[in-house]
């Protein structure tokens, strides 16, 4: 048993009372260096890298924007410039579910309209085709 010197009554010292002279001070942490931070995955990494800001020069005017949608413009562009491999890997996210008829059906004349609706169904069809064999 010590003496608290500042409230000049007995305290008891024992298991998780330690003496008054080696208890951390007001304002002095136990774990100076705090918690180790959490490794990241391999996927919060790539969406970490793909929201980082670049510059680019489109129409004259140099423009900032993510990574994310850099990569989305170039894989348009190559698409439409006939690059058969860009196009293979825009269509099924154009055919996802999270990508709503009325985004592009608006803006199609009935001669694209009819091009695409040709499209899914052979694409359908190819499908169905491959799940039989």
């Amino acid at each position: 048993m010590t003496i608290d010197r500042e409230n000049k009554k007995e305290y008891e010292v024992g298991y998780k009372r330690p003496p008054r002279e080696y208890q951390f001070k007001p304002g002095q942490s136990g774990n100076p260096k705090g918690r180790p931070k959490k490794n990241k995955s391999f996927v919060e990494d790539i969406k970490d890298e793909m929201n980082e800001l670049i510059q680019i020069q489109e129409q004259g005017k140099i423009k900032k924007i993510t990574k994310q949608l850099a990569l989305v413009k170039r894989l348009i562009t190559d698409a439409l410039s006939g690059k058969a491999s860009a196009s293979k890997l825009l269509f099924p996210v154009l055919l996802s579910k999270d990508f709503e008829e009325k985004d592009f059906e608006e803006d199609l004349s009935q001669e694209d309209q009819a091009i695409l609706e040709d499209y899914i169904k052979r694409s359908i069809n190819y499908e169905e085709a491959r799940r039989v064999k």
